[in-house]
């Protein structure tokens, strides 16, 4: 008979499985927006100086994300089903303690909901943030409302059909690394192309063509630029849909694995009590000391850890946590049942 997996080997499934769905859904999304944006309508509005009605004609609908939402859903009623399998089968007495995950209990769905809303709306306040960062920057430098345009919406790539290069789906944070590349790029100063040189999500097959430019003080071919600074931007891109796709299904398994646990106390077969969580840490490429200080720290159910800075979490990955404490973590709560609590 095959060994049965375990359940840490079920949760890293579940992890790369849902993670990756995640983002190439919200790329999807992404290149949805630039497919619907009407670009004639952006160039007419920044013709007439009209930043908001550029944005507007951009169509950003948030229906664009509604896979990646579903996306999310499916993880954490998937997590939550494999945490119900990974319960005992009896408790000490041997009756059978038998739990279905219900991702409709009321509190499973409220999380969803809100979930659902306020991810998308911080991406569309996002979306709305950077774009008009960019197109007011074009504006000031007094570029062509057609390139202002397109440097937004991106231009179509012959070999695939879509829109590429452009800011629709970065971050605000990441426009601006955005836009410092293409100054580097176009500088022609050796200090400033070396400093392009240092970006790690650079395309590095143009790495040769800039390291020439910076030795013979020449500046960098402008196809040469234009290409990298494409590249550049769909790499901060990807990067993001990839974060997303980390952040919100650690996040939906988490509050996943806990809900279960919850809906085993409803059931009236243990208490919150009973129910014993230990912090695990597990390396990262930047691990945080306040982490590994809570590296086998244990809590009740109910009862949140306490971080050495007085952070209160449920669990790593509790979303009511800074995002200090989340983004980038690979810490988990281990949660099992202490049956000899109720034992007097």
């Amino acid at each position: 008979m095959p060994r049965q997996p375990s359940f840490a080997q079920v949760y890293d499934d579940l992890l790369t499985r849902y993670g990756r769905e995640v983002a190439d859904a919200f790329l999807e999304g992404v290149n949805d927006l630039t497919t619907r944006a009407q670009v004639e309508r952006v160039v007419v509005a920044l013709t007439a100086g009209d930043i908001d009605g550029a944005i507007a004609a951009l169509n950003l609908d948030p229906v664009a994300f509604n896979r990646m939402i579903d996306a999310i859903e499916a993880s954490y009623a998937a997590g939550g089903a494999a945490t119900a399998d990974s319960l005992p089968k009896r408790d000490p007495d041997g009756v059978a303690l038998l739990l279905r995950f219900d991702d409709r209990n009321p509190r499973a769905e409220a999380w969803l909901r809100d979930k659902s809303s306020t991810l998308v709306t911080r991406i569309m306040d996002e979306q709305r943030q950077g774009i008009r960062q960019a197109l007011t920057d074009g504006m000031v430098r007094g570029d062509n409302p057609r390139r202002v345009a397109l440097d937004v919406v991106g231009r179509i790539d012959r070999a695939t059909g879509r829109r590429t290069g452009g800011v629709i789906g970065l971050t605000p944070q990441q426009e601006r690394f955005s836009r410092s590349a293409a100054d580097e790029l176009a500088s022609g100063d050796p200090a400033q192309l070396r400093h392009y040189l240092t970006r790690e999500l650079r395309d590095r097959r143009f790495d040769r063509t800039i390291a020439k430019a910076i030795r013979e003080e020449t500046p960098v071919p402008a196809e040469t630029a234009s290409r990298a600074l494409v590249q550049y931007k769909n790499r901060l891109l990807r990067y993001r849909g990839e974060l997303i796709g980390k952040v919100e299904v650690f996040t939906a398994l988490a509050e996943a694995r806990d809900e279960a646990y919850q809906q085993l106390v409803d059931k009236g077969r243990v208490s919150p009590a009973d129910i014993v969580k230990t912090w695990r840490h597990f390396a990262s490429e930047n691990p945080r000391v306040q982490h590994i200080a809570m590296q086998g720290k244990k809590a009740r159910l109910n009862q949140p850890f306490v971080l050495p800075d007085g952070t209160t979490m449920r669990f790593p990955h509790d979303e009511r946590a800074p995002i200090k404490h989340r983004a980038g973590c690979k810490c988990q709560a281990d949660y099992r049942i202490d049956w000899s609590a109720n034992v007097r």
